[in-house]
């Protein structure tokens, strides 16, 4: 075989069109996916904590502690975390003169206050439980999609190990609501290559859309699977189809709207958690004109290396230096994953369902934060993004062993000492 034909054989693994007889015949390989996911939970975790520990113990705060009583299960809440605890032990707060929790969505809290009631533990260890719950089970599903989506079994072990290891999945392990997003995520696309109902997919939908308000960009994957199937099955798309597509919607931003339906009754305004946002800046606010300008010509990202704009990182995080400074490599990390979802797009390596999902994370994310808060943050909103995360393990299947354990070896290093600034409350978001 021409190295040509197999590289296009390859690339048909990747889009969907190669179908393995093995595969067919043995749809539920779960026990290697729960082996394989359990044991690169356990291989990932060793590198954070070990980070967190250095950074309780070695490092001075980046700044004053704001809890009570410190401690080394806090520092797992650092940030948002601590915002999340906020939720679950006094609810929601909104003043529009200061930092206020509704900014953040009830799905996450919820659950662990459900954990909280059952197991009578504190808000930080049950969220630290609903997440590493969460990761484990997203990393088992994760492995059986990539088995479903490619066929081979090395490929699914490296896609998985890519996922996890990726040094701003860090993130992940923390009292954050990125694991349980990317859970909901990858059951997305698992429900969508075993052909789910659209009620179902749906209902997953409208459950990420209770976590973060990026979850809508699930959507119009799932419109689009659902006009493609409805073709490849010749049905005709009338009146009826397009009345059941749009109670697929309604259940798709179901989370969203219950969340605003809260606010309006609490604070008398559905969009509270829109404007709360406002107090979240790093810089002073511009016109709507002025806004779309920046973001356009992607001045967020430039001015980060700019010392003369008020987005230089520098002027928010002058501690530590730039290659351990997450304010720094905030847009080299943004930009990264870009690349990846936009290579496959142009070469037809994810299917349009999944192009279009990476697309929609990545743009509600910029446009959404990006500007009035420097990028900040824009590397841990692309760390969820599943379809590029499945492209660059792909790729990686294509190298050899001293190129994988170089890799591997980068990548532990950078999780273990983000974990380390991040426990030690350095300007880590």
């Amino acid at each position: 075989m021409t190295e040509s034909a197999a590289s296009a054989k390859e690339d048909s693994v990747l889009n969907g069109s190669a179908m393995v007889p093995d595969l067919c015949r043995d749809e539920f390989r779960w026990r290697r996916s729960i082996a394989v996911g359990l044991c690169v939970y356990l291989a990932t975790l060793i590198p954070v904590v070990l980070g967190v520990v250095a950074g309780f113990e070695l490092l001075k705060p980046g700044r004053p502690i704001p809890y009570g009583e410190d401690s080394l299960l806090l520092r797992f809440a650092a940030w948002d975390g601590g915002q999340f605890m906020s939720i679950m032990e006094g609810g929601y707060q909104y003043d529009p003169a200061r930092m206020s929790n509704i900014v953040l969505f009830p799905g996450y809290p919820l659950i662990a206050r459900m954990v909280q009631w059952i197991t009578g533990l504190s808000a930080a260890a049950s969220l630290l439980i609903v997440s590493h719950f969460c990761l484990l089970a997203a990393m088992i599903i994760y492995h059986r999609l990539m088995q479903f989506r490619f066929g081979n079994d090395r490929v699914a072990d490296i896609c998985v190990a890519t996922l996890a290891a990726f040094p701003t999945t860090f993130f992940w392990r923390m009292a954050y609501s990125e694991s349980p997003f990317v859970l909901l995520q990858v059951l997305f696309l698992y429900g969508i290559q075993r052909k789910w109902s659209w009620e179902n997919l749906a209902i997953v939908v409208g459950l990420a859309s209770s976590l973060r308000l990026v979850g809508i960009a699930m959507l119009v994957p799932l419109a689009m699977e659902f006009v493609q199937q409805r073709k490849a099955g010749g049905n005709r798309i009338d009146v009826a189809t397009f009345g059941r597509l749009s109670v697929c919607s309604i259940l798709g931003v179901s989370g969203l709207l219950c969340f605003m339906l809260f606010q309006w009754i609490r604070f008398g305004d559905p969009f509270v958690f829109v404007r709360g946002q406002a107090a979240f800046c790093l810089r002073q606010p511009v016109s709507g004109v002025e806004h779309l300008y920046r973001l356009v010509t992607l001045e967020p990202i430039r001015g980060t290396y700019l010392s003369s704009s008020d987005c230089f990182w520098q002027r928010h995080s002058p501690v530590p230096g730039p290659w351990l400074n997450l304010q720094f490599c905030n847009p080299i990390w943004f930009c990264l994953t870009c690349g990846l979802v936009f290579y496959a797009w142009f070469h037809r390596q994810l299917t349009d369902a999944e192009s279009a999902l990476g697309a929609g994370l990545l743009l509600i994310s910029y446009a959404g934060r990006a500007e009035e808060f420097c990028m900040g943050s824009q590397a841990r909103y692309a760390s969820v993004v599943i379809p590029a995360a499945m492209v660059l393990g792909f790729q990686l299947t294509r190298c050899s062993w001293m190129f994988h354990v170089g890799l591997a070896v980068v990548s532990i290093s950078l999780m273990t000492l983000y974990s380390a600034m991040f426990g030690a409350w350095y300007f880590f978001l």
